[in-house]
């Protein structure tokens, strides 16, 4: 591409202007690369428009999609962009330069490039990846410490009714209120948070888009990167997860009663579940140990970045309304920041545990309904037996519409409905 055309991507850049739903998001002072890091189709690009709508002047942004066809993906593209922003603003030498690079991950040699911008002016610097070269630890690894990275995830329940137009209401305990936030709540479990998903209409076009999503992110992230061989395998392998969600998986058991059968290595299986985790479609949540060897070696509990995907390629909602509910519980775990556990020590069991530094914060047991009995004695046990262990005063059961706070033994479980937690800070 020539300068003029590459000076027409710039202004086209400057001129955008697309309708907002705009999400929570804090902005650093401290002079370090942006790294804006999710999963395909979350809503990365958005979070950047919604920064540059709050510039007032349009000839202070620099913004370029390196997934545009018409650039040529070359190291000294980078260089050529810089040069024509500058011609086309000789005045804007002396002012701060606000930046913002769209799928950073296809151009080559991307971390020393931007250390560099980074280094020599005077700049905020926005950048998105999808793909796993822009994951944490290539992240750290590449851009040697100059990154604060923003981790974007689809629409939370919050979000989600924003997008719907609808506020939260202080008083949603009562009357009509209560039920219109379960019968979105609903929606949300069924199709999950993809932005696109939430605000098409057609439940038939949700679901296939669930499934061109997952395609793209398969093919693009991790067949056509790693350049898988068994495009067949990684396929059936996201399928089995989707379908383990909340349940105990072990790569071990996996590779002796499926993959040796299809004639797949141990490695390969190890490799591809990583490459799922790095695509940001999964998570693997271990048991927790205050030994890291033990934590590591016991079967992990699979979650997805998104519910939508799991009643897709999963289980129907009406049928798996317990797991869609437990990864839903996840998810807006996962926004705090800190380290998620299930705990099981063989006499009971507990879903989620959240720590920092080894010090346990709070104890959650996820259950659709705890009208029967022995469902309510066994989940109220396990967070005794919890709350005892750790050394806690209080811990959470999540129901589908159950709420009630019970006094047992001087501690205190909160039976809160998933609809009214997820809507809790």
């Amino acid at each position: 591409m020539d300068k003029s055309g590459i000076k027409e991507l710039i202004k086209e850049g400057q001129e955008i202007n697309v309708t907002l739903f705009e999400r929570p998001f804090e902005d650093i002072s401290i002079k370090r690369i942006r790294t804006i890091i999710g999963v395909r189709r979350s809503g990365k690009s958005y979070l950047q428009y919604q920064i540059m709508s709050k510039i007032k002047d349009k000839s202070q942004i620099l913004y370029i999609n390196f997934e545009d066809d018409r650039l040529i993906k070359t190291a000294f593209l980078f260089d050529e962009i810089l040069d024509c922003y500058f011609e086309m603003y000789p005045e804007n030498t002396n002012k701060k330069t606000y930046i913002f690079f769209d799928e950073i991950q296809n151009l080559d040699n991307w971390a020393k490039k931007l250390i560099r911008l980074n280094n020599t002016l005077n700049a905020d610097i926005y950048v998105t990846g999808s793909s796993s070269k822009l994951m944490s630890k290539e992240i750290y690894t590449g851009l040697r410490g100059k990154s604060f990275p923003i981790y974007w995830y689809p629409l939370s329940f919050s979000e989600f009714l924003n997008f719907k137009g609808i506020g939260k209401e202080d008083n949603a305990i009562f009357g009509k209120v209560k039920y219109k936030y379960k019968k979105l709540v609903d929606e949300y479990l069924n199709y999950g948070g993809f932005p696109e998903i939430v605000l098409e209409k057609s439940k038939k076009k949700k679901r296939e888009l669930i499934s061109d999503y997952i395609k793209v992110i398969i093919y693009k992230d991790i067949i056509e990167r790693y350049n898988i061989r068994r495009a067949d395998f990684i396929n059936d392998l996201f399928r089995y997860l989707a379908n383990t969600t909340s349940k105990y998986f072990s790569q071990n058991k996996y590779y002796n009663s499926v993959a040796k059968e299809k004639d797949v290595a141990r490695e390969v299986v190890y490799n591809y579940v990583n490459y799922l985790i790095d695509s940001g479609l999964l998570y693997l949540v271990p048991n927790f140990s205050f030994s890291t060897k033990k934590s590591q070696v016991n079967p992990k509990k699979p979650y997805l970045i998104d519910l939508g995907i799991y009643t897709t390629f999963g289980y129907p909602y009406s049928k798996g309304i317990d797991r869609v509910m437990e990864n839903a519980v996840f998810l807006k775990l996962i926004r705090t920041n800190e380290n998620i556990f299930y705990y099981n020590n063989n006499n009971y069991e507990i879903d989620f545990i959240t720590s920092n530094s080894n010090k346990i914060n709070a104890l959650y047991q996820v259950s659709y309904d705890i009208s029967n009995k022995e469902t309510r004695e066994r989940e109220i046990s396990g967070l005794l037996n919890g709350m005892k262990e750790f050394k806690l005063n209080k811990s959470y059961l999540i129901t589908y519409d159950s709420e009630e706070t019970m006094s047992i033994e001087k501690k205190q479980i909160f039976v809160i409905p998933l609809w009214k937690w997820l809507l809790q800070k």
